[in-house]
């Protein structure tokens, strides 16, 4: 009768490298992951602060919280849409996007604004890296592959728990600023990356404005820094400014960060 030895089984190099393979994002998920968490993040803040009505926005469960999807009920709404897949997207896509800013101003009281911004990095390869931040979000693993050579893996799981920590620390402040003003406008401003945009890019919806004017409108504003969510191609760090940051900026920091 043949006899059975239990010994320790080692996976192979290939077999690891495969399995570490399978954890990764590809650059296509990637672009993905950074598209629905601009969604996630702009529909959720329009839904808490009430700038449409509740009838345009339905429930959906992200991981372990619960966000909210934005209908095109009505035209304000359907422009949002636009905003986001006819602008944003595709500058994305194109790698032309540097930033993302929604802001939301009162007509009537033009001192009030609150501005909500998403910055984009781009990555050629996943050796040029920068390591997580001090909140703790972005993780990164190094895996040996070899002797001496050494690889970055960003993990899927890892990632997924980044965009939901980031999305939570959105949440939670959002919901301690004031009431809006009844009557407010919103804008988005999209400013590109000048070294790789073409001087007659132009996304439909959109219109040349310089930077400068986004400057005017945000100087005074206080800022609190969210956080970022970093993948092998794409970096996405989020901040939100408002006057009302000044009053709680420090109690909330420090329970938030």
């Amino acid at each position: 009768t043949p006899q059975l030895l239990a010994k320790n089984f080692q996976p192979s190099k290939q077999m690891a490298r495969v399995r570490s393979k399978s954890k990764q994002l590809t650059e296509a998920q990637s672009f993905v992951l950074v598209k629905n968490l601009l969604r996630t993040a702009l529909y959720t803040v329009s839904y808490i602060r009430g700038i449409f009505p509740q009838k345009c926005f339905a429930d959906k469960k992200y991981q372990n919280i619960c966000v909210k999807t934005l209908r095109p009920e009505t035209p304000d709404c359907i422009r949002l849409l636009k905003w986001l897949e006819n602008g944003v997207f595709d500058a994305l896509a194109k790698k032309y996007l540097d930033e993302a800013v929604f802001i939301i101003q009162g007509i009537e009281d033009e001192n009030y604004v609150e501005c909500y911004k998403f910055k984009i990095t781009y990555h050629v390869n996943n050796m040029k890296q920068n390591t997580a931040n001090s909140s703790g979000v972005g993780f990164q693993f190094m895996h040996r592959l070899g002797k001496s050579k050494f690889r970055k893996i960003f993990d899927k799981d890892a990632i997924s728990g980044s965009v939901v920590s980031l999305l939570r620390r959105l949440i939670q402040l959002v919901k301690g600023l004031g009431n809006l003003p009844q009557k407010r406008k919103l804008t988005m401003h999209l400013l590109y990356r000048d070294e790789v945009t073409p001087n007659f890019y132009q996304p439909s919806l959109f219109k040349s404005s310089e930077r400068d004017q986004i400057s005017s409108i945000t100087n005074k504003l206080n800022e609190v820094r969210l956080g970022n969510v970093n993948t092998a191609f794409h970096k996405c760090e989020m901040q939100v400014e408002s006057h009302e940051f000044s009053e709680i900026e420090h109690s909330s920091t420090n329970s938030m960060f």
